[in-house]
């Protein structure tokens, strides 16, 4: 009892989360309240986690400054050096070591279970459909990426071409005909793109070339 009331002593004046902690449930003890929920005791001692006070409540318990017992959805927290019990329901039922032991196992058992099934599933060598489909899917990637790289180098090469037009003051090309006396010599315009000495659109017509005729 002497070294739980030198602990207590010592843990009242801890200003880490741990002391605070054993002080909140201390004060809930006295007051003969229930225990604060780990969210509370987070909140209180600065933490960003509610495993934080989970954990500061086991060493405490290992330390022997309290003792903890269990239930479905409460628990009893008892201050060894003053005796003080937090408050729990009529209906409480605490749980047996031997039951804690045997839920701890259990869980560790399922949690290995899993982690074996996991490494099944990632070591197991996948099948030869996958793994055609696999190499299909990336063959398709490199293919749609060289065909992006080459409409993107056709697409500079045309800006560069409207932004270097052919001078304007360069001489209309000569038919190889030689048209009726009165008829335009302008040649027709094959597209309706820009002509390419003035600008003008080719179904528009300008001085270098006749409107744009579909058929």
């Amino acid at each position: 009892m002497i070294e739980a009331k030198a602990q207590a002593a010592t843990l009242m004046g801890d200003p880490s989360p741990k002391g605070i902690i054993y002080r909140e449930v201390r004060k809930a003890a006295s007051n003969n309240k229930a225990a604060p929920s780990n969210s509370d005791l987070a909140d209180l001692a600065g933490l960003l986690s509610v495993s934080g006070p989970a954990a500061a409540l086991s060493r405490l318990a290992r330390e022997g400054a309290i003792r903890i017992e269990t239930a479905a959805r409460e628990r009893r927290i008892t201050i060894v050096a003053t005796g003080a019990i937090t408050q729990v329901s009529e209906n409480f039922r605490p749980i047996s070591e031997a039951e804690r032991v045997r839920r701890g196992e259990t869980i560790r058992k399922r949690a290995a279970e899993r982690r074996a099934v996991r490494t099944e599933r990632t070591e197991q060598p996948k099948p030869a459909a996958m793994a055609t489909k696999a190499h299909t899917h990336d063959r398709q990637l490199v293919d749609a990426t060289r065909e992006q790289a080459k409409r993107y180098t056709r697409s500079r090469e045309l800006s560069a071409t409207f932004r270097n037009p052919v001078p304007i003051d360069r001489p209309t090309p000569v038919l190889r005909h030689t048209p009726p006396p009165g008829a335009d010599r302008r040649p027709i315009a094959l597209t309706r793109d820009p002509c390419p000495r003035c600008g003008t659109r080719g179904e528009l017509g300008c001085k270098h070339q006749q409107p744009f005729k579909p058929e």
